[in-house]
């Protein structure tokens, strides 16, 4: 989960059809730190596995 600062504003503003390429185009430069980094990241609540550095990324 990610905190967007002035994300409503931003929703607000611009629409919410811009509010969702801003959304996209964060977790887009997300995942490719992440790759960069060797750092995996999961969903669905596995907290434990947050962050776990690996040493290849598939």
């Amino acid at each position: 989960m990610a905190d967007v600062d002035n994300f409503k504003k931003i929703d607000n503003q611009y629409g919410h059809e811009a509010g969702d390429v801003v959304l996209i185009c964060m977790s887009n430069i997300t995942e490719e730190i992440c790759k960069r980094h060797k750092v995996q990241l999961h969903g669905h609540c596995e907290e434990a596995d947050r962050g776990r550095r690996r040493t290849s990324w598939n």
